[in-house]
C-alpha cells in the first residue's frame, strides 16, 4: 500500500508539475543581491500577467530552452559602461534581454521586498525592468498594489534590438506616505479607536500591506531617497536644552515674554528663534562642528526654522524686515519676514565654510519667508527647500523665483503641502499641480519632497494628479497633454468619457474654486473648504459626472477596466453624500454616509482613520460637534469682515 502511494505521489508530481513558457524565462545568477531578487520577481509577476503563462527564474541560461532570455544584473556587455547614480539600462540583442542598473544597498532588511521598500537604497536595476516593462510592453501603474497594473495580453513577445537608459535629473523624489503608517493611525493625535467606527478600522496586517503597495508604486514610478540630505524643523529639541538657561535664544513674543511664555501655541517644538542673538548662532555652529568631527563627509547641515508664525519681534530681529525698514506701522502678521532669514542663513554659512569648506546649509522658504528678499542678498552653498501655499499661482510663483534668482539662489527643492487638502471631494488639480512643478524645474531642482500625511489616499480623483507628476519628475520634458492622454488610454473604449469626467472636474477647479480661494482662506486650510463647500460645488456636479460615468461604464467589457469605472461611480456617490452632509448637518444625513462608507468600504479604499479623525477635528458634519462649532463661529466673523 505504501509502496503504491508513493508511486502515485511521484507520478501526480510529474504529471502535475510547473508547465514553464518556453516564450520567456529569467537568469538571476546566484547570490544575487536583495534588489536583483525583486527586480526578477517583479519581471516575473509582470510577464505572467501578460503571456498568461508560467514564467521560470533561473541561475543559469543552460536550465531553459526558452525564445527570450532575461538576464538581471551585471553581465560582460556592462563592463565598460560608468553608470551614474541611480541610473538604468537595458539592451536588447536578439533573443536576450540584458537588464542593470546602480544598485546600493545601504539598508538591508530581512526581505527583498522591505529592502527595495526602504526609499535611500538604490535600485537602478529594478528600473531597468520598469523601464523595460514601461517601453516595450507599455505596463503601465495607475495606483498601488496588482489592481494598479495596466497591461495589454500577448501570445508572444515581439522585441526589437534596442538600448535604452535613464538616470535622474531630480536627485531626490519622494511623495510621503505617513497615512498607512499603523504607528500614526493609532498615536494619541490621530487615534483611530476613538474616532473610525468600529466596522471602518483596519487590522495592521492591512495597514501593513498597503504601507507597501504604495511604496513599490513609488518604486514604479522610480521615486527614491538616495540623495536626500537630512532636513526638516531642525531646532524642535532647543527649547527643552536650552530653554531654561537661555530664554533669550527663542522669540519675544506679542506679550513682551520670551519662549512657551510668548509663544501662541505653546507647543516647544514649534518655537521660533531669536536668530538675531549671536550665541546662539554660535551655538548652532558649534553642534555642527561637532557633527563634523564625527562624520567627515558630513557637509549639509540643517537649519530649516520651526513650524509656525511666532516669529521673534525683539528690535534686533525687526530691524532686520524689509517691510518693517519700509514701513514700521504695517502689520507684523501678514509682512514679509525673509530678509532676516536670509541674513541667519548667510551667517551660519559664513562660520560654517571655516571649518568645512565644502558645507552648503539646507533651509526651508516657507510662509512669510517664501518671498523673494529685498536688502539681503543669498550667499553661495544655500539649498532652500520651497513651500508654496497653494494659492501661489504659478504666474506669481514664477516671477518670485526669478526675483530670488536675482538674489543669488541657485540649488532649489520642492516641498509643498497640497496633496494634504483633500477632504474626500473632487479636486481637479492636476493641471495646476503640474504647472506648479514647471515653474521650479526651470531652476536647478535638485529634489521635490511632496507631503501627503494627512491626505486621504483618495485615488479615485487624485490618482491622475499623482501620475501624471510622478511621469513628469521622471521626464520634465513631458508635456502635461502626452501624460493625460497616457492615463486616460488605460480606460480603453471608455477613454474619452473618462477624460471629459475629470476634465469637468479641472474646469470645476479653475472656473469656480480657485477663483474663489482666496476668499476663503486658502486650500492649505481644510476647515475653510468645510466651511465653504457650498462655494465650491454643487448638487448637479455630481449629476452631471455620474451621468458621464455610467455612460463609459456601457462601453467597456474588460475586467480590470470596469472595476475602475465602479470604484470611480462609487467614490463620485460617497462625494455626493459627503457633500450633502456636511451642507445639511444633520444627523440623517451623516447616518446615510457612514452607511454608504461600511457598505463601500472595500471600493472607496480610504483611510478611514485620517478620514474621521479630520472630521472630527475640522467639521460639525453631524450636526453635534460642539468644538468646531465655536470655531466655525470665529471663521464666521473673519470671513464677513
Amino acid at each position: 500500500m505504501l509502496h503504491k502511494l508513493i508511486l502515485f505521489l511521484f507520478f501526480s508530481t510529474y504529471l502535475f508539475a510547473t508547465q514553464y513558457s518556453t516564450e520567456a524565462a529569467i537568469i538571476l545568477p546566484k547570490n544575487s543581491d536583495k534588489v536583483k531578487q525583486f527586480a526578477a520577481k517583479e519581471l516575473q509577476k509582470h510577464l505572467e500577467l501578460i503571456l498568461n503563462q508560467n514564467i521560470l527564474i533561473t541561475t543559469s541560461d543552460v536550465n531553459t530552452t526558452s525564445k527570450y532570455k532575461f538576464y538581471i544584473g551585471k553581465n560582460k556587455l556592462f563592463d565598460n559602461i560608468k553608470l551614474k547614480s541611480e541610473e538604468s539600462l537595458y539592451i536588447i540583442d536578439k533573443n536576450s534581454i540584458y537588464l542593470y542598473g546602480d544598485d546600493l544597498i545601504i539598508h538591508e532588511h530581512k526581505t527583498p521586498l522591505e529592502t527595495v521598500a526602504d526609499m535611500k537604497n538604490k535600485t537602478g536595476t529594478l528600473f531597468a525592468v520598469y523601464d523595460f516593462l514601461y517601453n516595450e510592453l507599455n505596463v503601465r501603474w495607475t495606483e498601488p498594489g496588482d489592481k494598479g497594473i495596466f497591461y495589454i495580453e500577448q501570445k508572444n513577445l515581439d522585441l526589437k534590438n534596442k538600448k535604452f537608459s535613464w538616470y535622474p535629473t531630480i536627485s531626490f523624489r519622494y511623495f510621503r506616505n505617513d497615512i498607512w503608517r499603523w504607528n500614526k493611525l493609532t498615536n494619541k493625535k490621530i487615534n483611530m479607536y476613538k474616532y473610525t467606527p468600529k466596522e471602518l478600522q483596519p487590522t495592521q496586517q492591512y495597514v501593513d500591506k498597503k504601507e507597501f503597495e504604495e511604496l513599490i508604486w513609488k518604486r514604479r514610478m522610480k521615486q527614491g531617497t538616495y540623495a536626500k540630505p537630512a532636513y526638516g524643523h531642525a531646532f524642535t529639541r532647543y527649547w527643552d536644552k536650552y530653554g531654561k538657561n537661555h530664554p533669550e535664544w527663542f522669540a519675544l513674543g506679542v506679550n513682551g515674554l520670551r519662549g512657551l511664555e510668548g509663544s501662541k501655541s505653546h507647543i516647544a517644538k514649534r518655537l521660533k528663534l531669536c536668530i538675531s542673538n549671536n550665541d546662539l548662532q554660535k551655538e548652532i555652529i558649534n553642534t555642527w562642528h561637532k557633527d563634523f568631527l564625527k562624520y567627515k563627509n558630513y557637509n549639509i547641515y540643517n537649519a530649516c526654522i520651526n513650524d509656525s508664525r511666532d516669529y521673534c519681534r525683539c528690535k534686533e530681529c525687526r530691524a532686520l524686515d524689509h517691510d518693517f525698514k519700509k514701513n514700521p506701522s504695517k502689520n507684523f502678521e501678514t509682512e514679509s519676514k525673509t530678509d532676516r532669514y536670509v541674513y541667519f542663513w548667510n551667517q551660519l554659512i559664513t562660520e560654517a565654510k571655516k571649518f568645512n569648506p565644502k558645507a552648503k546649509i539646507i533651509a526651508y522658504a516657507y510662509n512669510d519667508y517664501r518671498y523673494p528678499p529685498k536688502y539681503q542678498q543669498l550667499k553661495n552653498d544655500i539649498i532652500l527647500g520651497f513651500v508654496p501655499k497653494f494659492t501661489d499661482l504659478p504666474q506669481m510663483t514664477k516671477k518670485a523665483l526669478q526675483q530670488w534668482k536675482a538674489k543669488g539662489l541657485k540649488e532649489v527643492f520642492l516641498r509643498p503641502n497640497d496633496f494634504n487638502d483633500d477632504i474626500g471631494m473632487p479636486m481637479g488639480h492636476e493641471k495646476y499641480i503640474y504647472d506648479k512643478f514647471k515653474v521650479f524645474n526651470d531652476l536647478h531642482l535638485v529634489g521635490v519632497d511632496y507631503d501627503r500625511n494627512y491626505n486621504f489616499n483618495n485615488w479615485a480623483y487624485d490618482g491622475i494628479s499623482y501620475y501624471i507628476l510622478a511621469q513628469a519628475i521622471n521626464n520634465p520634458n513631458r508635456t502635461f497633454k502626452e501624460i493625460e492622454q497616457e492615463y486616460y488610454s488605460t480606460f480603453k473604449n471608455a477613454q474619452k468619457d473618462i477624460e471629459k469626467f475629470y476634465k469637468y472636474w479641472r474646469t470645476n477647479f479653475e472656473k469656480n474654486r480657485l477663483a474663489k480661494v482666496e476668499k476663503f482662506g486658502g486650500f492649505r486650510s481644510k476647515r475653510n473648504l468645510y466651511k465653504s463647500i457650498e462655494q465650491f460645488y454643487n448638487i448637479n456636479n455630481f449629476i452631471v459626472t455620474n451621468q458621464i460615468l455610467q455612460k463609459a461604464l456601457r462601453k467597456v467589457k474588460d475586467k480590470t477596466v470596469k472595476r475602475k469605472i465602479e470604484e470611480l461611480i462609487i467614490s463620485n456617490k460617497h462625494s455626493e453624500l459627503l457633500f450633502i452632509a456636511i451642507k445639511n448637518k444633520t444627523k440623517q444625513d451623516y447616518d446615510n454616509l457612514i452607511h454608504y462608507r461600511i457598505n463601500h468600504k472595500k471600493e472607496l479604499n480610504l483611510s478611514w482613520a485620517m478620514v474621521f479623525y479630520t472630521e472630527n477635528r475640522l467639521t460639525n458634519i453631524d450636526g453635534t460637534n460642539i468644538y468646531v462649532k465655536k470655531v466655525m463661529r470665529k471663521l464666521d466673523n473673519l470671513l464677513n469682515n
